[in-house]
């Protein structure tokens, strides 16, 4: 897949001679150009009439109001549907793409909804690596990261379109835990990694092992990009997955997720480091053992009118007779839609009592069922 994009790539005089000839040696370009006023109904039509295979889109807001607010210029939304609208007449299929921000993760199912009005072929969901203009702004929790990405995946098993994310590897590891819960086969998700299956290369040549990742591998201009992806050593320590450090490099789940290395490189400046938004690498960090090495998990339904489960893995604590709760998973609810006020889970992190005359799972559990009762461990 060969994707042109920016910044704006209309700004290049020589955009379409560039589709064209990518066209001509079989290469089917994709272009995600920026919703501005050069982004009229002719540059579109120009788009299909060359054999662009997709433009992208996009939209991090549901309303006017919210988009443009985040995009930081009045009138955006607006073009993005008038884009999406002559996109179809001109029968060129489109893609949204979407940040994951603390501002934008609340307005996701209302996006969801507008992406799937407007025809997309794909909906692409970027989860903020905080480098550049996105240092700047607020990023969600690894617990808000879980809960999204089991949303996006009960959204995929309905969507009229596919569901990707960028910078989520950990979006294959839920969809493996809710499908093996469900009995379902074990889901292919998209999800992108950098320096394995993907690079970047800027304006000027440079090759980056992604766009959020400013550790530079070579120059097109010096040597071929095939050669670069391959041979380049930033390259090879990505895909070298044994070789990763922390968390992410004893994880079970490291072979098919391996977390973002463009957050970890942004978080710590070790490209091969743990990432940050991850779910489970807080909790392997503090119990040293693979969060599903737990002695129990125990299944308890929350306060409130809520129709939903929340499994929580128990482990065993370093302070005398007390557990400590590792963490946990909602199950069979949307956790973006739930009201506030329901969210009344057993607090992460906390110490519940139990007698340890003996580690019968039964006698943890009632342990558990007095916090519960007393109220200590709820918020």
């Amino acid at each position: 897949m060969f994707v042109v994009s920016g910044g704006d790539p209309l700004w290049r005089p020589d955009l379409f001679e560039l589709l064209q000839a990518a066209v001509d040696i079989g290469i089917t370009p994709s272009v995600t150009p920026a919703t501005t006023s050069r982004l009229t109904e002719e540059t579109i039509q120009q788009f299909a009439d060359i054999g662009v295979n997709r433009m992208a889109l996009s939209l991090d807001g549901a309303t006017a109001a919210s988009h443009d607010a985040f995009r930081g210029e009045t009138g955006t939304f607006q073009t993005v549907i008038e884009a999406a609208h002559h996109a179809r007449e001109a029968g060129l299929s489109i893609q949204i793409n979407t940040t994951v921000t603390a501002a934008t993760v609340g307005e996701l199912p209302a996006i969801a909804d507008l992406a799937e009005e407007l025809g997309a072929q794909m909906w692409e969901v970027f989860f903020l690596v905080p480098v550049g203009r996105g240092a700047q702004l607020a990023q969600i929790t690894p617990e808000r990261a879980h809960q999204v990405t089991e949303w996006l995946y009960n959204r995929s098993r309905e969507a009229s379109y596919r569901i990707i994310t960028v910078e989520a590897p950990f979006y294959r590891r839920v969809a493996r835990d809710m499908a093996s819960e469900t009995g379902d086969e074990t889901p292919q998700v998209g999800s992108t990694g950098a320096g394995n299956g993907f690079v970047f290369v800027s304006h000027t040549g440079d090759v980056y092992p992604s766009g959020f990742m400013p550790l530079r591998a070579g120059n097109v201009r010096e040597a071929q990009l095939s050669t670069i992806y391959r041979d380049a050593e930033c390259m090879q320590r990505l895909r070298n997955r044994a070789g990763f450090d922390g968390p992410c490099g004893d994880c079970p789940a490291t072979q098919y997720c391996g977390g973002s290395r463009s957050r970890a490189y942004a978080a710590t400046g070790n490209p091969t480091g743990s990432d940050p938004l991850c779910p489970w690498v807080d909790e392997w960090s503090t119990s040293g053992t693979s969060p599903e090495a737990s002695p129990c998990g125990v299944a308890l339904r929350p306060a409130g009118n809520c129709h939903s489960l929340r499994l929580w893995r128990i482990g065993w604590n370093e302070h005398p007779n007390t557990l400590r709760v590792r963490g946990g998973r909602s199950l069979h609810h949307d956790p973006l839609t739930l009201p506030s006020h329901h969210h009344r889970w057993l607090l992460r992190g906390a110490t519940v009592p139990y007698s340890r005359t003996t580690s019968d799972g039964v006698e943890i559990f009632n342990s558990i069922l007095w916090g519960l009762i007393s109220g200590r461990y709820m918020h």
